[in-house]
């Protein structure tokens, strides 16, 4: 009896909803100027690339290689 109604409530809890389909024909995206498209492309230097590392929370949630940004401002010199 309660096995059947864990059973009922489960399968209405988890049916697959229908897909939903974006149109984005009818979306206009607002594009940047090409000195601002230039800068973006442009090549970073090092020195920036520290300032932006050590503008993030130092102790937020580690990477996919599993350091947080602690840990590589502390490295910098190995890591940068």
């Amino acid at each position: 009896m309660v096995k059947n109604e864990v059973k009922k409530y489960f399968k209405r809890r988890f049916v697959a909803q229908p897909k939903l389909k974006l149109d984005l024909d009818t979306i206009f995206f607002k594009s940047i100027i090409a000195i601002d498209s230039e800068m973006i492309c442009g090549v970073f230097s090092e020195q920036e690339i520290l300032e932006a590392v050590k503008q993030c929370g130092s102790y937020k949630s580690p990477g996919p290689n599993g350091f947080n940004f602690h840990f590589i401002t502390n490295n910098w010199d190995v890591m940068g």
